[in-house]
């Protein structure tokens, strides 16, 4: 049965995505995709035209699921702005696609790529604090800054855990992650008030807290 472009597609995907976890992501060359794909360097090259453009598109493919803002309208929230629940379901998307993910981040991977995902982050939380009337004052960036390294670094951490160490919850992750945004409107002067609902949700880590 002839396979659609889609197919061959996910084959060579599947394939870099194997190979990343052998060699760097500057020694993978096209023929070494085919082999390990059994896809025709012919049909390689009518879906991808190098390996860095097939790089590029899993890259792509990534930055896309892993965005806030689409992820906010698939779910179609009602209230705008962020809510934590959203923090704990982007943590749930990213170990849906974790075999991708820790091959990009891995020590094989390509290291821009964590730098497009803070830009695309650090540019949806300065959008989130628009319309969650965040104070716009000098302390923001700072705050959006040290959130965005909490995704990141929690996200990575996740990814490649130490030998020994558990995976915490999704929920648990949102929730260190909030730490910074909930410190900001703790310690910002006149900041609006943000009910501990849409800050911290329902979530155990933070009743502690407040108990």
């Amino acid at each position: 049965m002839r396979k659609s472009s889609a197919e061959w597609r996910k084959l060579i995907v599947e394939a870099y995505i194997d190979l990343l976890f052998e060699k760097p992501y500057t020694k993978i060359k096209v023929s070494d995709i085919c082999k390990q794909s059994e896809v025709p360097r012919s049909t390689f090259y009518t879906i991808f035209t190098s390996a860095d453009d097939c790089l590029e598109g899993i890259e792509k493919t990534l930055l896309g699921l892993l965005s806030l803002k689409s992820q906010a309208a698939q779910d179609a929230v009602e209230m705008p702005g962020l809510s934590i629940e959203m923090i704990s379901q982007w943590f749930e998307t990213c170990f849906k696609h974790e075999r991708a993910l820790s091959a990009i981040t891995g020590v094989n991977g390509d290291p821009y790529f964590v730098h497009r995902l803070r830009i695309q982050l650090r540019d949806e939380m300065l959008v989130f604090s628009c319309e969650d009337k965040v104070h716009q004052n000098y302390l923001l960036p700072y705050a959006v800054e040290n959130l965005v390294g909490s995704y990141i670094t929690l996200l990575t951490y996740s990814l490649h855990l130490p030998h020994g160490v558990k995976r915490i919850s999704c929920e648990e992750l949102a929730s260190i992650a909030s730490l910074a945004r909930v410190g900001y409107h703790l310690m910002v002067e006149g900041a609006p008030h943000i009910s501990h609902e849409r800050l911290t949700g329902e979530y155990a880590f933070f009743k502690n807290m407040q108990s």
